[in-house]
């Protein structure tokens, strides 16, 4: 499936239509395997899956849709298995693509909380990924990145990341 995405075998309209298709429970579906206990390969290869799949649908994401992708990311971030957790960074990467400046600052608030502790993670490859996708987000969303950021600098331990996206902004 992944595959399917990453070589644009379906065009963001026809995904929209698949996705709004509540028989077919996509999402669902991904969102399951996200779950799954004993597998970190079968976790990794479905982030890998709904980032091709943000990827191609883009802007095309609704509102109720992406609320229901992001919190199942942000628990992939507390995962057993650092790939996962970094590629769940990745895969936020590709959330932010279907995001515009008008989407919704509480629902982009309640990411960037769930996000930012993990910016001041133990695995500076895990800090880097989270780091990254920050970047990413305060492009589009610079004031509700700083406002946020704000709020959790003195709470790290150290201030390298936070002080770096503050600095782009």
């Amino acid at each position: 499936l992944g595959t399917f995405f990453r070589k644009k075998l379906v065009s963001a309209e026809e995904l929209a239509r698949i996705l709004d298709d509540e028989s077919l429970q996509l999402l669902p579906t991904l969102h399951s395997s996200l779950e799954e206990d004993y597998y970190a390969d079968t976790r990794l290869a479905s982030c890998h899956t709904l980032e091709a799949l943000l990827l191609v649908i883009g802007r095309g994401l609704t509102d109720d849709q992406k609320r229901a992708v992001y919190p199942e990311l942000l628990k992939r971030l507390d995962d057993s298995d650092d790939k996962v957790r970094i590629q769940t960074c990745a895969t936020l990467e590709a959330f932010v693509t279907c995001l515009g400046p008008d989407y919704d600052d509480t629902n982009t608030g309640y990411l960037l909380k769930g996000v930012l502790i993990h910016m001041d993670d133990t695995n500076p490859h895990v800090q880097e990924a989270v780091c990254l996708m920050v970047e990413k987000l305060a492009a589009v969303k610079p004031h509700v990145t700083r406002s946020c950021l704000h709020e959790v600098r003195d709470q790290h331990r150290g201030v390298g990341y936070v002080d770096r996206i503050l600095g782009i902004l």
